[in-house]
């Protein structure tokens, strides 16, 4: 039986190994640390999957150690990984309820809502991650659509494979024929991948009638919510953030330090409408796409496709120069 000791690096880490791994570490609590160690030095032949996010990635690996019967040496108590695991020493299976204790629990009895799609999508490792400002309509006419009431509904009443563009009724709407519903359905067909497995969110949680009424007190709002887009984001292994607008893009960017541009929309612009990606030290990129409330992103020269496609496309070859993953 292995035994492994708190900040051990195992011997038989390559260069390449140290590359991966410090990627890995960098997404995960620091306390795993050890532990991660010892699963990439255990010797499981588990293979990198390039669908995979680094935190799942991990927890394969650990997984590994718990089959192996490893031991660990956490703040100087030696353990097995499942006892660790049980004190929050070694990360658990992604749950869309861990999500959900990141709402400010203050915004949990005001008008809104947090997911804008299911367990599937939240639950598994994504590349993409769609992102809106805030919820629209009348806080007043829909008081009583809180944010904790929509949570609860998604978590507990909707199936796992559910999407509020294509499953919900939108303004006394058949699901998934209102307009905006139409347009992100549209771009999330031609990428060939199926809504209800795509996180989808808004920046903000609260509902309001337009941006403008959050201008006061946005960032305030922005700040708030960030833990939760943060969390989804290193947790899911995002390569893209795709967000409707330049308030939320811009703030987006911000966060995520990601100012280098390196795409725009081609093609003639119409009515200033615009398209553009920004990349991030780390990788990540960004895509800042007219809001598809103002734009009709199943017209050509506003659709936003080929610069989400592109974006993917070229953060899956980087990880893979990286990472040395192969399909």
């Amino acid at each position: 039986m292995t035994m492994y000791r708190l900040g051990q690096t195992p011997e038989s880490m390559t260069e390449d190994d140290a590359v991966t791994w410090q990627k890995i570490v960098e997404v995960l609590p620091a306390a795993t640390d050890t532990l991660i160690h010892a699963a990439w030095g255990c010797g499981s032949g588990v293979e990198a999957d390039q669908d995979l996010s680094l935190y799942s990635l991990a927890e394969r690996h650990i997984n590994c150690l718990i089959k192996e019967g490893c031991l660990v040496e956490v703040q100087g108590k030696v353990q097995d990984v499942t006892a660790a695991r049980e004190i929050g020493f070694v990360p658990g299976p992604i749950q869309m309820e861990d999500f959900a204790e990141l709402i400010p629990s203050e915004f949990r009895g005001q008008s809104g809502s947090a997911f804008y799609s299911g367990r599937l999508a939240f639950q598994s490792p994504s590349r993409l991650y769609i992102l809106g400002v805030n919820p629209s309509g009348s806080p007043e006419e829909q008081a009583g659509q809180t944010v904790g009431w929509h949570t609860n509904k998604v978590l507990y009443n909707e199936p796992d494979n559910w999407s509020a563009y294509r499953d919900e009724l939108w303004d006394g709407k058949e699901p998934g024929s209102w307009r905006m519903q139409q347009r992100v359905l549209r771009l999330l067909q031609n990428l060939g991948l199926n809504p209800g497995k795509v996180p989808a969110s808004n920046l903000v949680f609260l509902r309001s009638l337009n941006e403008n009424q959050l201008d006061a007190n946005f960032e305030e709002l922005a700040e708030q919510c960030w833990p939760f887009h943060q969390s989804v984001i290193n947790r899911l292994g995002m390569q893209v953030v795709l967000c409707f607008g330049n308030t939320a893009g811009d703030w987006i960017r911000e966060r995520l330090d990601a100012h280098d541009q390196v795409s725009f929309l081609d093609g003639p612009s119409q009515r200033g409408m615009t398209g553009r990606v920004y990349e991030s030290p780390a990788g990540l990129k960004v895509v800042v796409a007219t809001h598809p409330s103002q734009a009709d992103w199943r017209v050509p020269v506003t659709d936003p496709t080929e610069l989400v496609r592109r974006a993917l496309a070229e953060s899956e070859i980087e990880r893979s120069e990286t990472f040395g993953f192969t399909r």
